[in-house]
């Protein structure tokens, strides 16, 4: 597979890739960070303080 010098798409070597190579884990993995992206800010991280002022 390439070198330094010709880089191949990663992408595409994944989903022609074998049965057992993880494939499933990380489109899951994926899909679940977007999700979380979508997903509205909740818990003491959520709000925004001005700046200089301490818990």
């Amino acid at each position: 597979i390439g070198g330094h010098g010709d880089p191949k798409p990663a992408n595409l070597y994944m989903l022609l890739a074998k049965n057992g190579r993880g494939k499933t884990t990380a489109l899951e993995a994926i899909y679940g960070l977007f999700g979380l992206m979508a997903a509205p800010p909740v818990g003491r991280f959520a709000t925004s303080r001005p700046t200089g002022e301490r818990a």
